[in-house]
């Protein structure tokens, strides 16, 4: 028994290791980027990769059939804020019907504390949109992009909490990446329809990956203090 405590111990030790380097280095990512930004440093990629994906006859439309710019719209919906709180709020009553208020409250941290730190962000940068005429309606700054943000903590926090119900290995990957396939869908669809560019979709990335993880290792911190306690 004493050895099987010993390799949890392990585990968690590892847990919180890998978790931590991997927060460090995603904000390490996302601060040498708002840095770059701020000093106009990327924005010949940016604009040059945008431009890429416009159509060369008429640059406020995307490339391709109009079918597939619909299928855009359709995917970057899953990120904006109306979906998203659908989501947020019809999880957080499954969860306490289920009575798991941990895991709600996770939820709620993650989500509530993603909203704030992006509009930080984008308040502190402040970058115009890309200066393209399209017939997608945006409201705040450019950089990072809240989609990309807030559909990797949203759908990631899900996958592990989704995750954390079931003992099989191979479904808990599963459902973890298909959340991660949905938050990259949705940072690309926000390039594809021309309203942020490559460096705010992959800030989002970071900023709400950072923070989906360090909710997760706080919220696992408490779980284990309390079975301490008691």
């Amino acid at each position: 028994m004493n050895v099987t405590v010993s390799s949890d111990m392990q585990e968690t030790q590892r847990k919180y290791i890998y978790g931590s380097v991997l927060v460090l280095l995603l904000v390490s990512i996302l601060t040498v980027l708002a840095v770059m930004v701020s000093k106009g440093a990327t924005q010949a990629f940016d604009s040059s990769f945008i431009m890429e994906l416009r159509n060369g006859q008429n640059p406020s439309l995307p490339l391709g059939p109009a079918w597939l710019k619909e299928m855009g719209r359709d995917v970057t919906s899953l990120g904006s804020y109306v979906f998203l709180l659908f989501v947020v709020f019809s999880s957080l009553g499954y969860l306490m019907i289920l009575r798991k208020r941990g895991e709600a409250a996770l939820l709620l941290m993650a989500f509530v504390g993603g909203s704030l730190l992006s509009a930080f962000l984008k308040v502190l940068v402040s970058r115009p949109r890309p200066n393209i005429a399209t017939d997608v309606q945006v409201f705040t700054a450019s950089f990072p992009s809240g989609h990309a943000t807030l559909a990797t903590v949203t759908f990631l926090i899900l996958g592990v909490i989704f995750a954390g119900a079931h003992e099989n290995k191979a479904l808990k990957v599963y459902l973890v990446a298909i959340m991660a396939l949905l938050t990259l869908m949705v940072g690309l669809s926000r390039l594809y329809l021309g309203v942020h560019y490559p460096t705010d979709v992959i800030a989002g990335w970071c900023l709400g990956g950072a923070w989906a993880t360090a909710c997760g290792l706080f919220a696992s911190r408490l779980r284990e203090r309390s079975a301490y306690i008691k």
